[in-house]
């Protein structure tokens, strides 16, 4: 604690007493000019009629968040986590649905790996590296988004948009800092526009020894760029690519002849080693032919490789080896017709073509090589009327989807929602919605990386659910202090499972998933912020008896909250905490030679985060996570104790 005041002291004398960047607007202005893409237009938030959760560029920047849990952390029925520290597995969940049905995209472009089991982006959330400056919002849409949105989106939408430096000028920003376990990262942000054009480029490096010796190497950019037509219209491009090699692992099992769970440990031989590399290349054409109607055409094609290497050295020199590589092409055509004032209909078609192939030579003793291929093409038609009355009080939206499988019947799915705006600030909301997941190249297709034998299905049924959400929000205090709750309820059909790790895919009968999420935000001083939020959320299953508890690694209740001072204006302070409820843990007991549950305590943590502009072209920060040195396990798996970043930046 000492070493902390001393650190904070230090921080403090170097800010001036004079302004150096510009300060982020005050809470009232954030909250009246805010506007969401919900409904991939901009729309006032208070006309939606779901829950959205927006973090800003300022948000992120007070918060240090450079990943997509740090990014997360704070935003209310989002459960994102990487069990056993940075270099792990990380996975994201929306208002207890599972991690298969959270979609993340990137200026709208699908972030996907077909060679996932789940088809999403898991395998690479924890590369998702998100340096300063590198995006200028990011949305949380929640509940069934499958209407606009397609397959994976069951749970909702974790929006990233890029920034855009439109007529900012020449900018370029230097980052490097050091920490814990050696942990070394440095970015870059080279940025220029003007009125017709504009491009940014975001390079950011990472390299660790990692939390119990599970290293990491990370390295990835990512690439805007915009040109305003002379017969107008726009047409921007996007690229990023990520690549990271990290140390394989032993998850938490319990010994055989021990009765206690040993957490994960780093496999140490040389040349283990898992290592991802992710390329999205996005190209956007947006144009208005007419009054009252605008146009888009998005075109993006991705690639992904992930190769684990274990057990190399085997007598052979195949031996301990999976290969994973897969290929995304997307097209999306949107049209935006609002002729009216009181109405707006969005229509749109996409197309999805994916393609995966699995090698495996692992554990010769059992399989020897494995090798699978296959692909799913989709083209989807959608719409959704937004109809706005008494002048933008009285709100309803109808949208409706349907889908066109190679290896499916044709279905439609539906969304309907109504918000109430009161003069008094208050405004209501309700909304219901279905949505789908068809099953994976994997899921169909896929073989077991240890015995080889084939785990797919191809007679799987796509999954399916229909989501229901009322809300309330109320605003006090000169909009200085908004209040939200909201009950969900989602019932879940032809679940996609398995009787037990690497044994064949098959549908399940039905999950069900509700709760209740309560937001606060307050901003009593231009310079203060405090965020709370407490989500109560549980998944079930019939069971002998009745509905049972499911997605039991799950906490039932958690709370955040975090608060945002700038005491100076060259000085920002930010105090992030989260609690969460007990869970139980599935471990594999060698004893037994099977799978038990055991329970698993809930904890508190929580992080500081400062940052200090000397003046407008340097600044120190520094980070601690686990402010309390809290000694906790998530999923069995230990957690890091205390650990800091410490670093500067230079703007030029």
């Amino acid at each position: 604690m000492k070493k902390l005041i001393t650190a904070l002291s230090l921080l403090t004398l170097l800010c001036p007493a004079h302004p150096s960047r510009a300060a982020p607007a005050s809470r009232e202005v954030l909250l009246e000019e805010l506007v969401i893409s919900a409904n991939k237009i901009r729309t006032p938030a208070e006309q939606n009629t779901t829950t959205v959760h927006v973090v800003s560029q300022e948000e992120l920047e007070a918060a240090r968040a450079h990943t997509l849990e740090e990014a997360l952390g704070q935003a209310p029925g989002v459960y994102s986590t990487t069990p056993g520290g940075p270099a792990m597995l990380n996975r994201t969940h929306i208002r207890g649905a599972h991690n298969d049905y959270t979609q993340i995209r990137l200026n709208d472009f699908p972030l996907r790996d077909p060679t996932a089991i789940s088809g999403n982006f898991s395998p690479f959330q924890s590369s998702l590296l998100l340096p300063s400056g590198s995006l200028e919002r990011l949305e949380v849409l929640k509940n069934a988004q499958s209407t606009l949105y397609g397959s994976n989106a069951m749970g909702g939408v974790i929006s990233l948009f890029p920034a855009k430096t439109w007529e900012s000028g020449n900018q370029t920003d230097l980052s490097l800092s050091w920490g814990s376990f050696s942990t070394l990262e440095g970015s870059a942000r080279l940025a220029w526009g003007d009125e017709r054009n504009y491009l940014n480029f975001t390079p950011v490096y990472v390299k660790s020894d990692g939390f119990k010796d599970i290293w990491s190497e990370q390295k990835a950019f990512s690439l805007g760029a915009g040109r305003r037509l002379e017969g107008g219209g726009e047409m921007e491009v996007n690229l990023y690519h990520t690549d990271s090699r990290f140390a394989n692992y032993d998850s938490p099992e319990i010994p055989f002849g021990s009765d206690s769970v040993y957490p994960q440990k780093a496999v140490t031989e040389p040349g283990n080693s898992t290592d991802n590399v992710f390329t999205l290349a996005g190209l956007t054409y947006s144009l208005s032919p007419m009054e009252g109607w605008d146009a888009r055409l998005k075109a993006a094609y991705s690639r992904s490789d992930r190769t684990r290497k274990d057990n190399v050295d085997f007598p052979y020199p195949s031996s301990g080896i999976t290969a994973y590589k897969g290929e995304n092409w997307y097209a999306e055509w949107l049209n935006t017709l609002s002729s009216m004032e009181i109405f707006t209909l969005i229509l749109g078609a996409d197309y999805e073509n994916q393609r995966m192939e699995q090698s495996n030579y692992d554990n010769y003793s059992l399989g020897g090589l494995g090798f699978t291929r296959a692909s799913l093409q989709s083209e989807s038609f959608f719409a959704k009327g937004l109809i706005r009355l008494l002048d933008g009080k009285l709100n309803f939206d109808l949208g409706g989807r349907y889908n066109l499988y190679d290896h499916f019947d044709g279905a439609f799915i539906h969304s309907l929602g109504a918000a109430y705006l009161f003069d008094c600030d208050l405004r209501l909301y309700a909304n219901s919605g279905a949505g789908y997941r068809v099953p994976t190249a994997f899921e169909m297709y896929g073989i077991n990386v240890w015995t080889n034998q084939k785990v797919g299905n191809p007679d799987l049924k796509p999954e399916e659910s229909l989501s229901h959400e009322i809300g309330i929000e109320q605003k006090l205090l000169d909009k200085r202090l908004v209040l939200n709750a909201a009950y969900f309820y989602t019932d879940f059909k032809n679940k996609i499972g398995s009787v037990a790790w690497g044994t064949p895919y098959y549908n399940k009968d039905k999950i069900r998933s509700q709760g209740v999420e309560l937001t606060a935000a307050f901003s009593p001083l231009e310079e203060i912020t405090l965020n709370l939020a407490y989500v109560q959320s549980k998944s079930e299953e019939p069971g002998n008896s009745g509905w049972v508890k499911t997605m039991k690694h799950l906490p039932e209740r958690r709370f955040s909250g975090s608060l945002t001072a700038r005491p100076l204006k060259c000085l920002t302070l930010y105090l992030g905490g989260r609690w969460q409820d007990q869970a139980e843990i599935t471990v594999f007991d060698n004893n037994i030679f099977s799978t038990t549950t055991l329970s698993e305590n809930g904890f508190f943590t929580m992080d500081l985060a400062v940052t200090c502009d000397v003046n407008e072209h340097l600044g120190f920060f520094f980070k601690i996570n686990n402010l309390l040195d809290k000694k906790y396990t998530l999923e069995y798996n230990e957690m890091p104790g205390a650990n800091f970043s410490l670093g500067v930046r230079a703007s030029f």
